[in-house]
């Protein structure tokens, strides 16, 4: 078959030897999964294939060579010099990958399996057993997932599966790694992805900040930050804010209360102490007030009858279970406010701190007089269309008349904009 291969817009085009064209056409499903192993088959030489490898002189050479070495049987023109098909086993395509350097889809797709097998059987956590069969059934279809043939990632995904205490992030790298930043380079975003899946409140948290450009990326890390403290996994960042009077204690040793009064500028908890202290006593506070911005909070001064919380939008696992605790020790007559964003991510997180911590909770300069009056003094930010979609939809609560003004107007106001009163 006489022919001539395409001109190329692009004069330093990569073209396929004969082989690996072979294999790129027929690693398909059914290779995969083990079928039709004793076809041969029988491709034609056609423009496609003349493309691919670099034109008819290229091809008969190669066709050749593989002939020599038993690979395919042509179907010869023309004393050698054209061809119109060959005749290719495909019992052979094992050899052909080793011979070109290529992967055998069939051999990934065998090891593959076998590890998401040995994990589905060892697994400890019903998450992981459920990811395996997910990606099971993803491979009886012949598919082949990525990330699923490499060691590090399966490495860190058993090595959460097997957490019996929370680990630092970096502590857990150097564990399963043997590299004390190549979980967060590397790997971090791929095993987010997975775990992501399994946390239920996970669409919360998204949700938590608008996305812009700059913030994307900050987002997207602490997303990644919040998933992993879900399976024991710490950052740095998983700490708790006040500013007010609260007596706790670090549960290991009784005899001793922290008595945070004394410092008037605000205490910082770490992740270790929420995992190891207890609330005891609010003194003489009257009012909890939970405060979504950190400007915001940090011009709050003292007051003995006030409890000031910054809770950064979503309080993470283990802040929510040090204020669960705080609720439960504070008198029955404590007030319980929220001041935040007024717009679709604030109202998100008030309702989301109503229902998660402080049933009794009330909006706090989140109300349509507030509102309009910064709207009057040019305060307002265009609301998105995405936004305005998803808050039509949320159920406001007690701040229903907000989000039906935010809709109104098109507008919607940060919490610095607001002075407090």
């Amino acid at each position: 078959m006489a022919g001539k291969p395409k001109k190329s817009k692009n004069m330093e085009k990569k073209y396929m030897t004969l082989g690996a064209y072979i294999i790129d056409k027929y690693s398909s499903k059914n290779y995969k999964l083990g079928e039709r192993d004793e076809v041969t088959k029988h491709p034609k030489v056609d423009q496609k294939m003349l493309d691919a490898v670099g034109g008819l002189p290229v091809l008969v050479e190669q066709a050749k060579e593989l002939e020599r070495e038993g690979f395919i049987k042509a179907d010869w023109c023309e004393v050698n010099r054209d061809i119109r098909k060959f005749d290719f086993p495909m019992k052979k395509l094992p050899e052909l990958c080793e011979r070109e350097g290529i992967p055998d889809l069939r051999q990934k797709w065998l090891s593959c399996h076998k590890q998401l097998t040995q994990s589905l059987e060892g697994a400890r956590t019903q998450w992981l057993r459920d990811y395996c069969k997910k990606m099971l059934e993803s491979m009886n279809k012949g598919n082949i997932p990525i990330h699923i043939d490499d060691k590090n990632f399966w490495a860190c995904l058993n090595g959460i599966d097997v957490l019996e205490k929370d680990v630092w992030k970096r502590r857990f790298s150097a564990n399963i790694l043997k590299d004390s930043k190549m979980f967060e380079k590397q790997y971090q975003g791929k095993v987010v992805t997975v775990l992501k899946r399994y946390v239920k409140d996970i669409r919360t948290l998204q949700e938590e900040i608008d996305i812009n450009e700059e913030e994307i990326k900050e987002c997207s890390k602490r997303v990644e930050d919040r998933v992993l403290t879900e399976f024991g996994i710490l950052s740095y960042s998983q700490t708790l804010e006040l500013k007010g009077s609260l007596q706790y204690k670090i549960i290991t040793r009784q005899e001793n209360l922290i008595d945070t009064s004394s410092q008037i500028y605000g205490t910082v908890i770490n992740a270790q102490t929420l995992s190891n202290g207890e609330p005891v006593s609010i003194n003489d506070v009257k009012s909890i007030i939970t405060i979504e911005n950190k400007a915001c909070y940090e011009e709050r001064e003292y007051n003995p009858e006030v409890l000031y919380i910054y809770v950064h939008g979503f309080p993470s696992p283990k802040e929510r279970e040090f204020l669960r605790k705080l609720v439960q020790i504070a008198p029955e007559d404590t007030k319980y406010f929220h001041w935040g964003d007024m717009d679709y991510g604030g109202i998100r997180i008030f309702q989301y701190l109503k229902q998660q911590l402080f049933s009794n909770l009330m909006p706090m300069f989140m109300d349509k007089k507030t509102y309009e009056a910064s709207i009057n003094k040019g305060y307002g930010i265009p609301l998105e269309e995405e936004k305005r979609k998803k808050l039509e939809q949320l159920e406001a609560g007690v701040l229903e008349e907000l989000k039906q003004s935010i809709l109104e107007k098109g507008l919607e106001v940060e919490q610095e904009c607001v002075e407090w009163k």
